[in-house]
């Protein structure tokens, strides 16, 4: 048995396709004496991938029926993209005497690296779909054939170093029994796309296309990450045990689809989705949330070589509004995730630490103009529905001292200049630096929410980079330090009648989620696809006896201690 990432719950067993092997980069033609040629090429290239997606969209639809053949449109707007796409590579193939192979390879590569060099994991996996496009052009160039699986003559597990939503879009989901990956995380869009359509799944497999051949029988659990090579009658059976116990449990899931999120005994909270891209809301939607927890906007200026305009920024937050149709938006204010160097626009300089550094709140203090035509934008999208803003990165009341006043300031212009906005716009804190969760009873009285952005809180407390595979025995989330923090953030909101949401990635739902309810946060921003999951728990818990277990695992010494009790109370 070998262990990766289970992102998508399910068990799946079948024999083996070992999907298209990557292009190869190390032999691709470096130069061309013929620019203008090569240029053609390109964007020939560029013009018949743009018209694949295009069928593929029309084909998506009709089989799937979901909201993910979005993505589609967003890669095409990403490949028409001129100041980030277009104009780099043919200045690269002009200037530099470059080959369209090599002038797509290279900028692809610097695009992608941009991505992961952002702390935000969200963010740090849109660097697959850069990757994914980059291939998909070397192919369309170099004339490779793409594998078509739309008709599996058996079922399937498809392994793959790594598969795009255009590949998800060319399998035979009647035959397709799971997918395992060689890279990915739980944020990935195939990932997305595979919890969305309930393929079980699983991702960064290291070394898997070495250790599988096409046809062998292979086993999967999306929900452990574990893959079986050759699996035996022992393992096959305890499989379907498995199975059949995710199975009942999804369908009763299913079943809380479209009723509140209410404890046993009355107490009430929301579920709402974190999303990055407009192209995801109706995922979000689908998904039945209650609201749009965090929207990141980083996206909106990554990678570009202008920064977004006021009227470009509006659109969006105006079309959100809109898509939620009266359900509540919460715009996380620019961030960039501790890498500003992934956002060319703001010309910023290297910085020996950037996760702990001009991020957030404190960059856009920092650049008052940049700062002004974010916020005029989102005053100006209030006027249109239920929109709140959050600032990101803050680490006292100074900070927000100085936000609040950038924010007034722009509401007195738009006075002046007689545009409507919403008088009384929410306005919250992204709890994630320690030192804020500690003066929480100070800033509560400044603002009208508290939000906590528990992964940073929980890496910035414990000193232990969520990232890094070295330290995963000392990140969690239920670590006493963390849990304290949290548990007086809350107290602090409550004691100011505001309220506070927890975002961020939960893994171990059934063991860690009523022990969060039970601190008394009153609402949840997560996935998409763990609202349904979130709802089926906290609609079986009393909350008075998850406050009085809350009380017993602050107590606690240590995150192992905390661990052997969580299990204990999942267990009773």
């Amino acid at each position: 048995m070998i262990k990766g990432i289970g992102v998508s719950e399910g068990i799946g067993i079948a024999k083996a396709m070992v999907w298209q092997a990557a292009i190869s980069h190390e032999y691709l033609p470096r130069k061309s004496a013929n620019p203008a040629g090569e240029i053609a090429r390109f964007e020939a290239a560029l013009a018949g991938i743009i018209e694949q997606y295009n069928g593929l969209r029309q084909k998506t639809a009709r089989r799937y029926n979901s909201p993910e053949t979005a993505i589609f449109d967003a890669y095409s707007l990403i490949l028409a993209d001129e100041d980030a796409v277009l104009q780099p590579t043919r200045d690269h193939i002009r200037l530099r005497g470059l080959s369209a192979e090599f002038a797509v390879s290279f900028h692809f590569g610097e695009l992608a690296r941009q991505f992961l060099e952002i702390d935000d994991e969200y963010l740090r996996q849109r660097a697959e779909d850069v990757f994914n496009l980059r291939d998909q052009l070397l192919r369309q160039l170099m004339g490779v054939p793409v594998s078509d699986a739309t008709h599996f003559d058996r079922p399937t597990i498809v392994v793959a170093g790594a598969l795009s939503p255009v590949d998800f879009a060319r399998l035979d989901l009647s035959r397709l029994e799971g997918i395992v990956c060689e890279t990915g995380g739980y944020s990935s869009h195939m990932s997305i796309i595979a919890r969305t359509l309930g393929v079980p799944a699983v991702v960064a497999v290291g070394g898997l296309l070495e250790k599988i051949r096409d046809g062998a029988v292979v086993a999967l659990d999306g929900r452990t990450g574990e893959v079986w090579l050759d699996p035996d009658e022992e393992d096959i059976s305890q499989l379907y045990t498995r199975a059949e116990f995710y199975a009942e449990r999804n369908r009763e899931a299913q079943s809380y689809r479209g009723l509140p999120t209410i404890s046993t005994d009355g107490r009430r909270v929301e579920l709402s989705a974190n999303v990055g891209q407009l192209e995801e809301v109706d995922a979000a939607i689908s998904a039945d949330t209650e609201a749009l927890g965090v929207y990141r906007t980083e996206l909106l200026h990554l990678g570009a070589a202008a920064l977004p305009t006021e009227d470009e920024q509006y659109r969006v937050y105006r079309t959100l509004i809109e898509r939620m149709a009266g359900k509540g938006v919460t715009v996380r204010t620019f961030d960039g995730g501790g890498q500003l160097s992934s956002f060319p626009a703001l010309r910023t300089r290297e910085e020996s630490n950037p996760v702990l550094g001009y991020r957030g709140i404190r960059m856009s203090l920092g650049r008052p103009s940049f700062f002004r035509t974010q916020l005029r934008a989102l005053l100006r999208a209030s006027a249109h529905g239920n929109i709140k803003v959050l600032f990101p990165m803050v680490s006292g009341p100074e900070e927000l001292a100085e936000a609040h006043h950038a924010l007034e300031t722009i509401k007195n212009e738009l006075r002046r200049e007689g545009i409507p906005f919403d008088e009384q716009i929410p306005v919250g804190v992204f709890i994630g630096v320690p030192s804020a969760a500690l003066l929480a009873d100070t800033l509560a009285g400044q603002v009208d929410f508290f939000c906590i952005a528990i992964n940073d809180l929980t890496q910035f407390t414990l000193a232990a980079d969520r990232g890094n595979p070295d330290l995963a025995h000392l990140y969690h989330t239920y670590h006493p330090a963390v849990l304290r923090l949290v548990a007086q953030t809350v107290e602090a909101a409550h004691e100011h009648h505001i309220p506070c949401t927890l975002a961020g990635e939960l893994q171990d739902l059934e063991l860690v989620l009523p022990l969060l309810f039970g601190l008394g946060l009153d609402s949840f921003a997560i996935n998409p696809g763990q609202i349904l999951a979130c709802r089926r728990i906290l609609n079986g818990c009393h909350y008075g006896q998850c406050q009085s277990f809350a009380s017993e695992v602050l107590a606690l010494p240590s995150s192992q201690e905390v661990a052997k009790r969580l299990a204990l109370f999942h267990n009773a």
